[in-house]
């Protein structure tokens, strides 16, 4: 007579093979280190602030939420700044009105009415007087441009002089 054996379905019950112990507190390990690294959770919300533009009108990042931002942090003799105020006027014109897209050039120290004048910038130009906003997002070097989409995230962030094609792309990421 055949006897019949049971045989245990669906994995390894309450005793998992002790090899796979380490691996498993590895893997938390590694999870909780990338979540604490920020490279596993969503992109950081886009600090609010409140600057006045060359004319005096108070504008706050708050204003724009629901629309993708382009924040563009400048020195007024930064030759640099100066060819990406060009780039940024073109890809106002491009999706300013079509995408909804925000251009907003946050001038640091002083001159600044001479660089909108030179470089003819169609788009918001903020003056940050004290530097706030400009500790607010670590700015240290200019350019330094910070894109944001249409929740208030901040997605990305370059420091230097961009090449347009990389420009365009970081927009379309946030339209």
């Amino acid at each position: 007579m055949m006897e019949k054996r049971e045989e245990k379905k669906g994995g390894w019950g309450k005793n998992p093979p002790k090899k796979l112990i380490p691996v498993a507190v590895a893997v938390v390990v590694v999870v909780f280190f990338l979540f604490r690294s920020g490279m596993l959770s969503s992109p950081p919300q886009a600090s609010d602030f409140t600057l006045e533009t060359l004319e005096g009108e108070k504008v706050s990042l708050a204003d724009y939420l629901g629309q993708p931002v382009v924040m563009a942090f400048f020195l007024a003799r930064c030759p640099d700044c100066n060819k990406e105020a060009q780039l940024l006027n073109e890809m106002h014109e491009r999706y300013g009105a079509s995408q909804g897209l925000v251009i907003l050039g946050i001038g640091l120290r002083q001159e600044i009415e001479e660089f909108v004048e030179r470089n003819q910038i169609i788009y918001p130009v903020l003056y940050d007087r004290d530097m706030t906003v400009a500790r607010l997002y670590d700015v240290s070097r200019v350019p330094h441009t910070v894109f944001i989409d249409r929740q208030g995230r901040v997605v990305r962030e370059r420091v230097e002089l961009m090449p347009k094609e990389d420009l365009e792309k970081y927009i379309q990421q946030i339209l």
